[in-house]
C-alpha cells in the first residue's frame, strides 16, 4: 500500500482530519485502489500519529462509501458501485434540469463572469493533460452554476450523494489519456467531449441556445452510465455489479 502524503493541515487536533483527506485523495486518484486493503499500522507510521485518529479517519471514510470493513479481516477500499451511480445520476439530472431552466430566465452577472473563466481554465487543463485540475475544474462550474441559480447547497448535497461518481471520472479521464490513441475506446473516454458539453452549458445560459435543453442535460449526465460499462470491462476487479435472477447484469437501461 502506497499513498501520497497532500496534507497542509498540521494542528495536532486535525490529526483524523488530516488523514482522512489524504485517504480520501489517494483513494480517489487510485493510488490506492478499490479491494486493496487498508492497513492501520502503516498509515499510523506514514503520519506519525496512534491507532486512534486513525480509526477515526476511516470511520470517516466509511460513511462516504469509501471504505468497507469486514469483521475479523480489516478495512478495504470499496469498490466503485455500479447501482448506487445510476441512482446518482438519475437523481443529478433532474436537478440538473431543473437549475438549468432557472438559469436560463436569470444568472447573475458575476457568476456568469465565473463560469466564463472557469471554462478558460479547463480548456487549459486539458492542454496540459492537468488530471486534478480538469476534474476539480469540472465538479466547480457545477457548483457555479448551482450558486447562480441560488441553490449551491444542493450540488454541495448532490457531491456527497456519491463518491463514486468522482473516481469513475478519474478512471475514465486516464484511460482517455494513457490508452492509444487510434483506440476506440480511447475515442470514447475523449475528455474532449465533456468540455465541448461544458461550453454547450453556457450557450444554454446566455441564451445562445433554447431548445433541447432536457436532452442536452440527460445526455450530458448519463453518458456516465455508458462509461461506466465500458470502464467495468477493462477493470472488472475494481466494480461491484448489480444482482438480478442470480446473475451480473449491467446496471443501466
Amino acid at each position: 500500500m502506497e499513498f501520497e502524503d497532500n496534507s497542509t493541515i498540521k494542528s495536532a487536533d486535525s490529526n483524523w482530519l488530516i488523514t482522512y483527506m489524504n485517504l480520501k485523495e489517494n483513494i480517489i486518484y487510485f493510488n490506492l485502489r478499490p479491494g486493496e486493503q487498508i492497513n492501520e499500522s502503516t498509515i499510523a507510521n506514514k503520519f506519525k500519529i496512534s491507532r486512534t485518529p486513525v480509526r477515526t479517519a476511516l470511520a470517516k471514510l466509511v460513511l462516504d462509501g469509501l471504505v468497507t470493513v469486514y469483521p475479523q479481516k480489516g478495512s478495504f477500499v470499496s469498490k466503485i458501485n455500479l447501482k448506487l451511480i445510476r441512482e446518482y445520476l438519475f437523481t443529478r439530472s433532474s436537478l440538473e434540469y431543473a437549475v438549468m431552466q432557472i438559469a436560463m430566465v436569470d444568472f447573475p452577472e458575476d457568476q456568469l463572469e465565473k463560469l466564463e473563466e472557469n471554462l478558460k481554465l479547463q480548456k487549459k487543463a486539458l492542454k496540459q493533460k492537468n488530471i486534478h485540475d480538469i476534474l476539480t475544474l469540472d465538479s466547480e462550474m457545477h457548483k457555479i452554476i448551482y450558486e447562480g441559480c441560488g441553490y449551491g447547497n444542493v450540488w454541495d448535497s448532490v457531491k456527497r450523494m456519491n463518491t463514486d461518481v468522482d473516481r469513475l471520472r478519474y478512471l475514465k479521464l486516464v484511460s482517455g489519456l494513457n490508452i492509444a490513441s487510434d483506440s476506440a475506446i480511447a475515442a470514447i473516454m475523449d475528455w474532449t467531449t465533456t468540455l465541448q458539453d461544458h461550453f454547450e452549458y453556457l450557450k444554454f445560459i446566455k441564451k445562445e441556445k433554447t431548445k433541447g435543453l432536457m436532452k442536452f442535460v440527460k445526455v450530458h449526465v448519463e453518458v456516465l452510465l455508458e462509461d461506466a460499462r465500458i470502464l467495468s470491462t477493462l477493470y472488472p476487479d475494481y466494480f461491484i455489479f448489480e444482482e438480478t435472477d442470480n446473475e451480473k447484469t449491467m446496471f443501466y437501461r
